[in-house]
């Protein structure tokens, strides 16, 4: 065992790997009890920490073209309306795993679209289908 004066870093490092329970408990408490503090801190840090964000941010896009589409979309829909409340977590997460399927050179088509001339649809799973590309631009918001 390693002793604190040693190595204060790795002993730290030990002790919060044996606790990580109870690690996420006080933090999860420490965030419910002062929400403000906690955005705060959160702000100052996204602030100090800028480019290293954007640099993550931009390496996790590259690596999850995938989940970005799926993000936006997802973002598109809420914005038009398109989300229903219903909609439990799995076909949340079934329509992220729909976008990180997607074959290379498909888009995810809606088959109403969200924002038709005559009719819209929902962003639900059984509302998407792949498309090659050229046919999905070629058919655009139509049914």
């Amino acid at each position: 065992m390693l002793k604190y004066k040693d190595n204060e870093k790795e002993y730290s490092r030990q002790y919060y790997l044996k606790n990580k329970d109870k690690f996420k408990l006080y933090q999860q408490k420490k965030v419910s009890l002062y929400p403000e503090r906690e955005r705060e801190y959160k702000r100052k840090y996204r602030e100090k920490n800028k480019e290293q964000l954007k640099a993550y941010n931009k390496a996790w896009a590259k690596r999850n073209p995938g989940k970005v589409t799926a993000y936006s979309r997802e973002y598109q829909a809420l914005k038009l309306n398109r989300i229903p409340k219903w909609l439990s977590v799995e076909d949340r997460n079934k329509i992220k795993d729909i976008y990180d399927k997607r074959p290379e050179g498909f888009h995810v088509d809606h088959i109403i679209p969200l924002k038709g001339k005559n009719i819209s649809g929902l962003h639900v799973p059984w509302n998407l289908q792949y498309l090659p590309a050229r046919e999905n631009v070629k058919k655009s918001n139509k049914f």
